[in-house]
């Protein structure tokens, strides 16, 4: 370590390229339907490249992650899950082909013909106030009856589907 530190100056980060496979491989033996590295974590291209070799999908927060991630999987494989987009993020997001995740109903409310014909993923808080920001997915039990209104009722020419809903704390997910 001290001779890396000298060679590349600190702070240094230092990940074990084995590691990284040895666990994601652990990872898929799980009976899951898909396991997502949160590229937040660490973008770097070969660790990426890695997990992508080991049929990992990208969860990713930025536009621009979700152009990293585009380039190493195919976009079924792509998780956006932002934190109060932008419009045109979202539109982006269902042009490029990726996987959607709502965080908020403002979006679904107030531009429903982006979400019209789409796939999405919401997460919601499970009991605990109103997710993790004051404009978000409250409890469960009084959240699914404003999702299906407002993913038919707004535009009833223009549904949206709600594939799974992932859940705080942990980002479990119930069908």
């Amino acid at each position: 370590a001290e001779e890396l530190a000298q060679r590349f100056d600190t702070p240094l980060y230092v990940y074990d390229l084995a590691t990284v496979v040895a666990r994601a491989t652990a990872l898929k033996a799980l009976s899951v339907d898909r396991i997502c590295y949160a590229m937040k974590a660490n973008p770097h291209q070969e660790i990426l490249e890695r997990l992508a070799a080991l049929d990992i999908a990208f969860e990713c927060v930025s536009p621009a992650e979700v152009s990293r991630a585009r380039s190493c999987v195919p976009p079924d494989r792509v998780l956006f899950t932002p934190n109060f987009a932008a419009r045109v993020e979202y539109e982006d997001a269902f042009r490029y082909g990726v996987r959607v995740t709502l965080d908020n109903l403002y979006p679904l409310v107030h531009w429903p013909e982006v979400f019209a014909d789409q796939d999405l993923f919401v997460r919601l808080d499970p009991g605990f106030g109103h997710g993790h920001h004051a404009h978000g997915f409250g409890p469960i039990e009084a959240v699914l009856a404003e999702i299906e209104r407002a993913t038919t009722a707004s535009r009833a020419d223009l549904p949206a589907r709600v594939l799974d809903a992932a859940y705080r704390p942990g980002r479990h997910v119930i069908r």
